[in-house]
């Protein structure tokens, strides 16, 4: 285990007795944990160099469904805090927390300074699909005042969001905007527009847009992703992690998408990149679109918090630090 330093890594329950490995930061269960304790153990490999760590629980319709049946008060107290931890639709931090540090500890995600489990992200925004719809028309936005900044007047711009934002996209120089709640995004592209398009900025990780693009984009045109594919339906994220390795390495001869798929990494902004905005800003080659703007005490921070988590802005929430 000490020359291990990244990777894939398959293991039982024994790695969760207390070993500790660095660097690693999704910790995924493949069926139904023996128990909460085996679980808060497993987990706590994660993380031991204090980075933020993914844990997934993938199991099938099946199991969900026959834990869901099963009467709590006939387990043990380890396994009923477990199932209870799978099948709760409210914040899974909770029974958890409570079972493991006692009830006078028990926390929901709410109430820390830790990631929010699935289950309160959903809540704050509504549900976490919608979220994600949010966020990716908000990026679209932004996305959409830097490519018009590229192609110039000359370039046609074809742009997609949600229903309501519609007109701010038209108004921000596309020069389509599909409405993708109401039409196949797929299917008109490739009848209105076959093999024309030289550029795909994709930032809802759509995998169906991917698969289409010998219809629409060009033999030299580029497929530039800013988002991560979406976990599937059926597989969560292990369909994710076979549809982003098919999209980047699969060759053509053995059935892979016969256009380059391009992933852009965001990095963390520095000094360069703020005055190359402010000079976009100045230039007005961009304009901002700022949503809401909060004082920096602690009923504006909290009032710009919950702005970002509804789910409804339109731009960005700014909290004004000082004048």
């Amino acid at each position: 285990m000490r020359n291990w330093h990244g990777g894939l890594l398959f293991a039982t329950g024994a790695l969760g007795a207390g070993i500790d490995i660095k660097s690693i930061k999704s910790v995924i269960h493949l069926g139904m944990p023996y128990g909460a304790i085996n679980f808060d153990q497993e987990v706590g490999r994660g993380g031991r160099e204090g980075q933020i760590v993914d844990s997934i629980i993938v199991i099938t319709d099946g199991d969900f469904i026959k834990s869901l049946a099963e009467d709590a008060s006939t387990l043990p107290p380890d396994e009923a805090v477990m199932r209870e931890f799978i099948v709760t639709e409210e914040c899974r931090r909770v029974g958890l927390s409570q079972y493991m540090n006692g009830t006078s500890a028990e926390m929901s995600c709410t109430q820390s300074d830790a990631e929010m489990c699935d289950n309160c992200l959903g809540v704050a925004s509504g549900t976490a699909a919608r979220k994600r719809r949010l966020e990716a028309d908000e990026e679209r936005v932004h996305e959409l005042k830097r490519i018009r900044v590229i192609v110039g007047e000359a370039g046609k711009i074809i742009a997609s969001c949600s229903s309501r934002n519609v007109d701010l996209v038209k108004q921000l120089g596309a020069d389509e905007v599909i409405d993708y709640t109401s039409v196949n995004i797929v299917d008109h592209l490739s009848q209105k527009y076959p093999l024309q398009f030289d550029l795909i900025l994709d930032n809802a990780g759509s995998l169906d847009l991917y698969n289409a693009t010998p219809k629409i984009l060009k033999d030299t045109g580029e497929f530039v992703a800013i988002s991560t594919l979406a976990p599937g339906k059926k597989w969560g994220y292990l369909s994710l992690f076979r549809n982003l390795l098919a999209a980047l390495f699969l060759p053509k001869w053995l059935g892979g998408v016969p256009r380059p798929y391009v992933m852009k990494v965001v990095k963390v902004p520095a000094k360069e990149d703020f005055n190359e905005i402010a000079g976009f800003i100045e230039r007005k080659e961009i304009k901002p679109i700022v949503d809401s703007v909060w004082n920096f005490d602690d009923q504006g921070v909290s009032g710009g918090y919950h702005r970002v988590v509804s789910g409804h802005p339109v731009g960005k929430v700014i909290v004004k630090i000082r004048e």
